[in-house]
């Protein structure tokens, strides 16, 4: 008698030597997907600090170099616990004073309309986020050599500013 089986088909070995093969496959493309993803989120975040870093930077230098006068922080009591300020006041207009603060990993520019109220109106500054996700913020004003120097860590990367105080620098 003659079979009418016919042998069409895989055999279980090769069948499971496909699948293994193809395991192997899958893990290897979704291991390499996970670090893709890793490195463009890491990228993508020392971008952003970057780009608010620099930005930062450049709106406090570029204010610095349009104040009409530039005051040192040591010639006034500044009580805007519990901001940090940093190490001038600018005064832009006579009815416009700023100087910027930093609280956490928020840094903001507080305005007023007299230097005075920096320390005795708190309640009547204007608060505003500047930037934010800074690590650490440093400044100094050279009134000898009318510079500032403002350095603004933001995760890996630093941003180094010295300004000239172009205008005379006033004390009180």
């Amino acid at each position: 008698m003659k079979s009418t089986y016919s042998k069409k088909g895989f055999t279980l070995l090769e069948l499971m030597l496909v699948l293994f093969i193809s395991s192997i496959l899958i893990l290897t493309t979704a291991s390499i997907l996970h670090q893709s993803i890793k490195i463009m989120e890491k990228t993508e975040k020392y971008e952003n600090d970057y780009l608010e870093g620099s930005f930062a930077a450049d709106y406090i230098a570029d204010e610095i170099r349009s104040a009409s006068e530039v005051y040192s922080i040591d010639e006034y009591t500044i009580n805007i616990s519990p901001y940090k300020p940093l190490d001038f006041i600018l005064k832009i207009r006579e009815d416009l004073f700023v100087t910027y603060a930093y609280y956490n990993d928020i840094l903001y520019r507080v305005t007023s309309k007299n230097v005075e109220y920096f320390n005795t109106y708190p309640e009547k500054l204007s608060k505003n986020i500047l930037s934010q996700g800074f690590s650490s913020i440093e400044s100094s004003f050279d009134q000898e050599n009318e510079v500032i120097a403002l350095v603004l860590h933001f995760g890996a990367t630093e941003f180094i500013r010295l300004i000239p105080a172009k205008v005379s620098v006033v004390t009180q």
